[in-house]
């Protein structure tokens, strides 16, 4: 049990980069055994960048839009987004970018 332990922290040390700068090269990462591709619009695909921006793809419509709260709906989910100065940057009938000081996230 210990050196199996042992392994699988080397495992995740090589994904880091060393202190000189190099980068080890990770031949297999958690996301390639997660990653599918989305043939329908029923998933949803959210990407976030700290507490600034959130991108959202696959939503159907916007149900609540003002500066302290957005919710945006799909099929068979809600997010709703609370924070502070958000607003939706842009939207395509695809995807939407709101921005702002998002300080909380939730998937209903």
């Amino acid at each position: 049990m210990a050196n199996r332990h042992k392994k699988l922290k080397k495992e995740k040390l090589r994904a880091f980069p060393q202190k000189s700068g190099r980068q080890h090269s990770v031949t297999h990462t958690p996301l390639e055994y997660e990653q599918k591709e989305i043939s329908t619009k029923t998933e949803p695909m959210i990407t976030m960048r700290g507490s600034r921006w959130i991108h959202i793809e696959n939503y159907a419509s916007v149900i609540e839009y003002g500066d302290k709260k957005v919710s945006v709906s799909g099929q068979g989910w809600t997010l709703r987004i609370q924070g502070l100065r958000l607003r939706i940057a842009y939207f395509t009938e695809d995807d939407m970018l709101v921005c702002g000081m998002i300080q909380n996230v939730d998937f209903l």
